[in-house]
Order: structure tokens, then sequence, then C-alpha cells
């Protein structure tokens, strides 16, 4: 009796939700500890492979994915991508606004630091060189 509560133990289990065992037939061997299930109806062929029941394929835009299990697009991860969006009529990823406008006033930024420092730099050279050839 403990060798059978013991392969018990170690056996492997297989869980069903309530969707499975609603359309089985269960019946229980006490003595042999087995189960055995049935369908409660049979299925033709035909209906199996006859697509009717079946809802039309949903039809993805740009970058979306299929999502064969719920027939759904998924739009894209743009999230993932530094500094991207997902643009909501193209359905594809697209550079934030947010992001372009920073990188613009980054680049004018840098822009007038070196206008600024080249002429901070040609002025001092100028009075440098006016100091030097006073002083020699």
């Amino acid at each position: 009796r403990t060798d059978q509560i013991k392969d018990l133990l170690y056996f492997p289990k297989i869980s069903f939700g309530t969707l499975a065992l609603r359309n089985l037939v269960t019946a229980f061997d006490m003595k042999s500890m087995s189960i055995g299930l049935k369908n409660k109806k049979t299925v033709e062929a035909s209906q199996i492979l006859s697509s009717s029941r079946c809802s039309p394929s949903t039809v993805c835009v740009g970058a979306q994915e299929t999502y064969f299990p719920l027939n759904t697009c998924i739009d894209p991860a743009c999230h993932l991508l530094y500094f991207h969006e997902l643009d909501e009529d193209t359905k594809t990823c697209r550079i934030g606004r947010g992001y372009l406008l920073s990188a613009i006033c980054t680049l004018l930024a840098l822009a007038m630091a070196e206008i600024a420092l080249s002429e901070i730099y040609h002025t001092l050279s100028r009075k440098l060189t006016a100091s030097y050839a006073t002083s020699t």
C-alpha cells in the first residue's frame, strides 16, 4: 500500500480546466487507480474542416503583427525602442516629436557655443599677438 502511495506522489499530474471537463465523461476505477476520459459529443470531420464558423481573419496595418489565437492585431512595441512612439494612423514606429525638438535645440545650442567660442578664440589671439608685438 505504501508503494502505491509513493508511486502516486511521483506520478506526473495532469490538470484540466472546467471547460475541458464539461465536454468529457469521466470514469474512475479506484481498484486499479485509473481514470478514463471520453468526449460527450462526437464531431464529424466535415464540421472541423468547415470554416463557416470561423470569423474572418483580421488584416493588420503597417508594422502590426497578427495574433492568431485571438484573431487580432498587435501594435509594434515602439516603447522598447529609444526615442520612438507609435504612429496611430500608420501603426508604425516613428521618432518621437519630443526627441526631434530636443535634438534640434541641442544642435542649435552647440552651433551657438561653437560660434561664441570661435569669436572668443579670435579675439584672444588678436589681443595676444598685439601684446606680443608690443612687448618685443
